[in-house]
């Protein structure tokens, strides 16, 4: 589980909206589902992003510092049957605000390319993601581990 210091910082970086991203001409903002928000995709939207953190490990770092590991995972979710434009775009603007940043503690390295296979159909939506490595410096204890 990533640490909170990581998940409010996401969440202050992305907001309840991300954007404006350009798709078909036209500015959108994409609503973001943060983990265990809500279980359905947002009522009457054909496109949204699903935040997630699949992994964070802990490590001793120096002087009662310690350094967290982990990867912020972004899934773009897609209507079924209508290409992958819009996931692309938002793809490349997530990446954009994420590639090597600083933000809150949080130090964020190169996302992988968003990722398009069989894995992607679920549901009424098809699925990409790109994954968002990053370390987490905090000082003494968590109080999670005592």
């Amino acid at each position: 589980m990533a640490h909170e210091g990581v998940k409010l910082a996401v969440e202050a970086r992305l907001g309840d909206q991300f954007g404006p991203v350009m798709i078909d001409g036209k500015a959108r903002l994409i609503p973001i589902v943060y983990p265990n928000a809500k279980a359905a995709a947002p009522k009457g939207q054909p496109i949204f992003i699903q935040v997630q953190y699949p992994v964070a490990n802990n490590l001793s770092a120096f002087l009662n510092r310690k350094r967290e590991e982990g990867a912020i995972r972004l899934i773009i979710h897609e209507e079924r049957a209508f290409g992958t434009t819009a996931s692309r775009a938002i793809g490349t603007a997530l990446t954009a605000r994420f590639m090597d940043k600083r933000f809150a503690g949080v130090q964020t390295f190169t996302p992988s390319t968003p990722v398009e296979d069989d894995r992607g159909d679920s549901g009424a939506f098809y699925t990409t993601s790109i994954t968002v490595p990053y370390h987490f410096y905090y000082a003494g204890s968590d109080s999670r581990y005592d």
